[in-house]
């Protein structure tokens, strides 16, 4: 009996150990060459060398079905990338996994029926580098085709082993992306603590054929919170309240996203040593909607249906105590636009809720003087920088409508052909019913002059402006203006108020209402003002509107230029000394 027992016990344990031998062999010369080969020669292969995969240690565990590797790299060939052209623009991927695990679903069938399983993939802090080799600048965006020719095959990948290939849940946490610039070798950002969930993951021949040679997934959230990074300059934070991606709704959304400046209001301009805008933006969210991948994954090009920014708060401060900054020429909306380095089309940009505050301190003010437009609300159409479409005369427009110093409504439209060679534009808007009183924010510390009293019915303008010069007219309709000018010492004494310049301004120069009488028609403010490309384009559309302001109120426009192809460069050196708001109100001779 006993040794029957032997026996049985030999033969179980024989069998046991052949099912154990057989399961090695099966998976040291069957199943670790397939997904060996799946993970490093078909990467190689499908690079053309460039790119290779390896790994420190690759453990199968046929009994849990589980496949694990440890030190898993992905790196490109970087004495060959340079004269490559796989990856557009020369921008490169490297990527590091200290480990990650596969739980498949049929590890038994997997080989005989090309058919791959992953019940889950878990992968563990990986480090994702993308190294540019191309300069910003030199980016053509003629080479974006708007013609979506497939040009990646994910199922090229596994074609070889398997025809499909299914992930249930992939699992990515604790992401790490760095981006550096090879040509100077600097880190403009990085972002960590990225997590990613992706369910369904699905590829065969049909569903890459469908979605232009990507995976099929029924849900993809990619998520980032609480990320930061600092400017080259070390001026501004920008801060990241939450980051979050879902690639198969094709939508980005950011909450609580901020650009902070490192120093104080009026320690920011100091540290740099002359003039400068020191900016403090806060935005609520940023939805991002209809982004088509093939073209961020082909061309890095960013194609976007639909942005919406809620809850914008933006002010602006300049001290104008300190000495000016070298002159450089400003850009105007077109040129700006299509100088922007990633190609890129936005066919509807909605800003919903918006306040600006602008604030300089003049060098004879106590205090700032402030310029704000609250409630804005703005939509806009036909945003791109790409030549095939700039070059079919596409039309950018713009409206507007926003509360002129918290009180009355402004709506403002804006056409921008974007092909036009001389940066044509046209503007035109309306206000009405506005106290006139509540311009003091601005004019008592910054042009010494308060209004005493005055309303306007009424303010329309429609305007052409180029790259030199303007022209149009306003309809400003106003009633019983009266002003008064400050003394510079201390504008807040009323025994220091200079009664007697008020006086003549009132009687000689200001016309105090307009029309003047109910017999005579509305005088209407012819628009010319010769452009300043050092001033920005805010500060032309003001001045322009200004000058038909001034003929509106019976005050000469000295600005107009000369001849009309003939527009001033710069502004004359005594202009130069007044600040922003000054120049803009400042009062010319009365019309004789």
């Amino acid at each position: 009996m006993r040794r029957k027992f032997v026996i049985v016990g030999s033969i179980v344990i024989g069998v046991l150990l052949l099912t154990l031998l057989s399961v090695q062999l099966f998976v040291t010369f069957w199943i670790t060459p397939v997904l060996n080969a799946v993970f490093k020669e078909s990467v190689s292969y499908y690079s053309s060398g460039l790119y290779q995969v390896s790994y420190g240690e690759m453990e199968v565990s046929a009994l849990q079905q589980k496949v694990s590797f440890k030190d898993f790299r992905l790196d490109f060939d970087s004495t060959r990338v340079q004269n490559e052209d796989s990856l557009r623009y020369g921008k490169w991927v490297s990527a590091s996994v200290g480990d990650f695990e596969l739980n498949l679903g049929n590890f038994w069938q997997m080989v005989p029926q090309r058919y791959l399983m992953v019940n889950e993939l878990k992968i563990r802090e990986p480090r994702l580098t993308i190294h540019n080799y191309s300069e910003g600048k030199n980016r053509k965006k003629d080479s974006v085709s708007l013609d979506k020719i497939q040009q990646f095959d994910a199922h090229a990948l596994i074609k070889s082993y398997f025809d499909s290939l299914d992930v249930g849940v992939l699992n990515i946490q604790g992401a790490n992306l760095k981006w550096i610039n090879k040509v100077d070798e600097q880190l403009p950002f990085t972002i960590g603590d990225i997590t990613a969930n992706i369910l369904d993951l699905h590829i065969d021949s049909s569903t890459v054929d469908r979605n232009y040679g990507y995976p099929y997934a029924r849900e993809f959230v990619l998520q980032v919170e609480n990320s930061s990074f600092v400017t080259e300059d070390s001026l501004y934070t920008f801060n990241i309240g939450l980051l979050k991606a879902n690639p198969v709704a094709e939508e980005l959304v950011i909450e609580a996203f901020s650009v902070t400046p490192q120093k104080s209001l009026y320690q920011f301009a100091r540290d740099i040593g002359h003039q400068a805008i020191r900016m403090n933006l806060d935005i609520a969210r940023i939805n991002l909607q209809y982004i088509d991948l093939h073209y961020l994954v082909r061309d890095l090009a960013l194609m976007v249906g639909k942005i919406t920014i809620e809850d914008v708060g933006l002010s602006v401060f300049q001290d104008k105590r300190l000495p000016k900054a070298q002159p450089k020429q400003r850009p105007l909306v077109q040129e700006a636009i299509l100088n922007i380095p990633i190609p890129f089309r936005l066919d509807t940009l909605e800003l919903k809720r918006g306040n600006i505050q602008y604030q300089e301190h003049m060098p004879d003010a106590v205090e700032t003087g402030k310029i704000s437009f609250e409630d804005v609300y703005m939509s806009a159409y036909g945003i791109t920088n790409l030549d095939s479409l700039v070059e079919k005369n596409t039309l950018m427009e713009a409206d507007v409508r926003t509360r002129f110093m918290g009180s009355s409504w402004l709506d403002v439209h804006f056409d921008f052909p974007l092909n036009d060679p001389s940066q044509k534009h046209h503007i035109s808007g309306e206000m009405y019913e506005l106290p006139l009183e509540v311009m003091n924010g601005m004019l008592e510390t910054t042009a010494f002059t308060s209004v005493r009293s005055g309303h306007a019915y009424a303010i329309k303008f429609d305007m052409d402006l180029n790259d030199r010069v303007s022209s149009g007219d306003v309809h400003f309709a106003y009633r019983d203006l009266k002003i008064e000018l400050l003394n510079k010492e201390d504008p807040n004494d009323p025994k220091l108020r200079e009664m007697v310049g008020s006086w003549v301004a009132n009687l000689f120069v200001v016309k105090t209402d307009n029309p003047s009488s109910k017999s005579q028609s509305l005088r209407i403010g012819a628009i010319s003002y010769g452009r300043d490309n050092t001033k920005s384009v805010f500060f032309y559309w003001w001045r322009s509107l200004l000058s038909g302001l001034k003929e509106s109120m019976g005050l000469t426009n000295d600005d107009a230029p000369t001849s009309k192809n003939d527009a001033p460069e710069s502004e004359p050196e005594e202009e130069e000394k007044d600040g922003f708001f000054k120049r803009l109100f400042k009062k010319k001779k009365a019309d004789s």
